[in-house]
């Protein structure tokens, strides 16, 4: 993997342990600056993240797309519930953080989708200098058929 693949993981491991956090602290009671639309969809959605992205890490583009669609869909909910009042400093926080999630989930599923070493690639540049050359192969063999020296 490169830098960039590297950098947008552990970006996506952070915000996981971020909501991992959120979600510790609105069970728990304790007053946060972050709101969830529904703990119980929380812990649903950290689950499912945990598991993508260590199929992510594998290059695998259907859980990358899996992330990218719960992402989606439980943040643009979370947006919706503001239904476009964002009149406090707390509600503005929480849109922003919708919207890194859906970034950094995004960012993932380009960055599998665009890879070309993911999982289920034809290309494979460890073998590619054996089978490359089966067309050279067989003319060598076609010349060597031709060459039939005769014992007298």
């Amino acid at each position: 993997m490169e830098l960039l693949s590297y950098m947008v993981n552990m970006f996506a491991i952070m915000f996981w342990l971020f909501r991992v956090y959120v979600a510790l602290m609105i069970s728990g009671g304790a007053e946060i600056q972050f709101t969830t639309p529904g703990i119980e969809l929380e812990i649903t959605v950290i689950f499912i993240t945990l598991v993508s992205i260590f199929m992510i890490f594998r290059r695998n583009l259907i859980f990358a797309s899996i992330y990218l669609g719960t992402y989606f869909a439980f943040f643009t909910y979370g947006i919706a519930l503001m239904n476009g009042d964002i009149s406090t400093s707390k509600q503005l926080l929480n849109a922003m953080v919708m919207v890194v999630g859906i970034i950094i989930a995004l960012l993932n599923f380009l960055d599998v989708m665009f890879n070309k070493n993911r999982k289920g690639s034809t290309k494979d540049n460890k073998t590619d200098w054996f089978y490359a050359t089966d067309k050279y192969e067989r003319e060598y063999d076609e010349r060597a058929d031709r060459n039939q020296y005769k014992i007298r």
